[in-house]
């Protein structure tokens, strides 16, 4: 009886983390603006302007380090605006206040292996995300092959 009874509560308290992860049309919909990137060599928080390198670039150089930031901030400046929108119907806008990136780009979210991704409709491209404390999390292809890095959001109108 106590064997069951603690089976049935295991089985409840793991059930509602399963269905936490479900990312649906609507838990996008609204407004996000870019918190940081993770490049995988620094990570960069928008917030703070502060740029963190991976401890490869680490070597007590304390001159060079301080150049690398600084050119690396310069490389991913046009970041800092970054918006993504996504409307009702499956579509979306992502911008900068330079550039548009995606306009009025159609998507659909697809699961595989416990793993979300926004498919590009138009260009059959999928792209991990996952949503976190809140975060949308966003992994985008960079031009080198099968090199990516990582935009974390945070939503700002729904």
């Amino acid at each position: 009886m106590l064997k069951n009874l603690l089976f049935t509560l295991v089985l409840f308290m793991t059930i509602p983390s399963v269905v936490a992860q479900q990312i649906t049309e609507n838990d996008l919909i609204g407004v996000w603006e870019i918190k940081a990137a993770d490049f995988k060599m620094f990570t960069i928080d928008f917030e703070t302007d502060n740029l963190k390198l991976s401890d490869d670039f680490l070597n007590g150089d304390e001159e060079r380090e301080s150049k690398l930031k600084n050119n690396l901030k310069k490389d991913v400046i046009g970041l800092k605006s970054l918006i993504a929108e996504f409307y009702k119907g499956y579509t979306m806008k992502v911008f900068t206040d330079h550039d548009p990136i995606i306009d009025e780009g159609h998507y659909s979210i697809i699961e595989k292996d416990n793993q979300y991704f926004i498919v590009a409709t138009d260009i059959n491209v999928e792209f991990p995300i996952k949503i976190e404390n809140e975060l949308l999390y966003w992994e985008m292809p960079m031009e080198e092959e099968g090199e990516s890095f990582i935009i974390v959001l945070s939503q700002i109108k729904s």
